[in-house]
């Protein structure tokens, strides 16, 4: 399985998929012309990976900012994740400045219920 390296543009966020860690990171911001086409193969490639996951998986996610449609794919992404048969653990980023986000953050880990690792961790800045 290749791993997905995408380096983050004014409009898409930066996204590194190593299947062979079980590391996934995705950050930056996210207001792709077309929603759909830019997240496709990241939802193509976990579900891929979904089919033959490690033992322990790893998302970090460092949003600064994201519009509704992307709000939409990255909560379809935690479900497809949290549905996955081995240790998940979500690691939500968000500057300690910014409650928008960690709402956002608190938002998804409710949604997502006990059944995930979803951990709110604050920082300075990106």
């Amino acid at each position: 399985m290749e791993d997905i390296n995408l380096e983050r543009t004014v409009k898409t966020p930066e996204v590194h998929f190593v299947a062979s860690k079980g590391e996934l990171m995705i950050g930056g911001i996210s207001i792709p012309e077309n929603t759909v086409d830019f997240y496709h193969p990241l939802i193509y490639w976990i579900t891929q990976y979904a089919m033959n996951p490690l033992s322990k998986t790893r998302f970090v996610v460092k949003f600064e900012y994201f519009n509704t449609s992307s709000s939409v794919v990255i909560l379809n992404i935690f479900r497809m994740l949290s549905d996955i048969k081995s240790d998940v653990q979500i690691d939500w980023f968000y500057e300690s400045d910014d409650s928008e986000m960690q709402e956002l953050g608190d938002d998804y880990k409710r949604m997502l219920g006990n059944e995930t690792a979803f951990n709110l961790i604050p920082i300075q800045s990106f």
